[in-house]
């Protein structure tokens, strides 16, 4: 709070709210995240051993199985296992061939019947650390006559600080073996825990990473619900018209405009989700006209029509009226606006 009352000191009242408004503000809201070669066809998939380039012994194997487990509750595609793979082929084969030798893949298909894509991948980090030191604090005792403290002496104690890391990429492969979808940049977690004694030691650490990575990669490949922030002051605002790709927003139209545009602007991850934009009288109930929109996230941003003197009739004439965006049930963004 101090550092805020440096940064405006000086400022007039107007130029602080211009600041503050300038900086925006954030408002969570929860959507279904699509992957972006999701498209339905795939109802089953294997999830195979990932390769292990750690020295750790069975890195690959645990962070699969955390994967599978994960799209197993997930519920977005039917989930082989390691242990469904495993009854078909040697771990070790599936481990070195899949992804390298198409024919290998193609059998692999051939043994699981009714699977449409296998997904493998790669642990190429998975390791522990613990790093313990001697600190020592000063024991402060009180001189009643000098009123003064002093150092009576040292505590000494083990300070110590542990830590695991885990990073894997990831591929689904169709059944000639070229690749639906990989990962663009390796999934990674670091987990640690310090003190004397710290609280975690390093095997839950390297649990935590290992779920942590599997939940990184759970997001790339399955349909997920997630909790996102968008910029809530330019979510939603209205315009008058777009201008060689740029809007010019306005807050006032005529009672007799026949057009006016709402304009909603949201992240690509919000991709094929369902949303509501509804108008009513400011602080009345009434809906004077909506419209159903689903998000492409080829679009920054995108403007609906809306009729103004349609709404003016409908609501009583000009006056202030609010469009809401709805996300579920409650409308997450709200935008004043005046027909006159």
């Amino acid at each position: 709070m101090r550092e805020s009352s440096r940064l405006f000191k000086g400022l007039s009242l107007s130029a602080l709210l211009a600041a503050m408004l300038a900086t925006g503000c954030s408002k969570k809201i929860v959507i279904t995240q699509y992957p972006a070669f999701y498209d339905g066809s795939i109802k089953t998939i294997a999830v195979t051993p990932f390769r292990n380039q750690t020295n750790q012994k069975d890195a690959g194997n645990i962070i699969s199985d955390r994967l599978a487990a994960m799209l197993m509750a997930n519920q977005t595609y039917k989930v082989y296992n390691r242990n469904d793979t495993g009854v078909l082929s040697d771990e070790r084969d599936l481990q070195l061939d899949l992804g390298e030798n198409p024919k290998q893949v193609e059998a692999m298909f051939r043994k699981l019947g009714d699977v449409d894509a296998i997904l493998t991948g790669v642990v190429s980090t998975y390791s522990t650390t613990s790093n313990s030191q001697q600190r020592q604090d000063p024991i402060y005792q009180y001189n009643p006559r000098t009123k003064t403290s002093y150092i009576a002496g040292y505590r000494t104690y083990t300070y110590t600080r542990n830590e695991a890391n885990a990073v894997a990429t990831a591929a689904l492969l169709r059944r000639d073996g070229t690749t639906i979808h990989a990962t663009a940049v390796p999934a990674q977690a670091r987990a640690w825990s310090e003190g004397s004694p710290p609280q975690q030691d390093v095997y839950s650490l390297a649990a935590n990473a290992a779920s942590h990575v599997a939940g990184q990669l759970l997001e790339q490949f399955a349909v997920v619900s997630k909790e996102i922030k968008v910029d809530a002051g330019k979510a939603l605002r209205t315009a008058s018209e777009l201008y060689e790709d740029e809007w010019t927003y306005a807050d006032k139209f005529p009672a007799d405009e026949g057009k006016m545009y709402v304009v909603v602007q949201l992240p690509d991850c919000c991709d094929r989700n369902r949303f509501a934009l509804r108008v009513v009288r400011k602080d009345q109930r009434e809906y004077l006209a909506e419209q159903e929109v689903v998000w492409d996230g080829k679009y920054n941003s995108f403007g609906y029509v809306f009729d103004p003197s349609e709404i003016a009739a409908k609501g009583g004439g000009p006056g202030e009226y609010t469009v809401k965006f709805y996300s579920g049930p409650k409308p997450v963004f709200e935008r004043n606006f005046r027909i006159q």
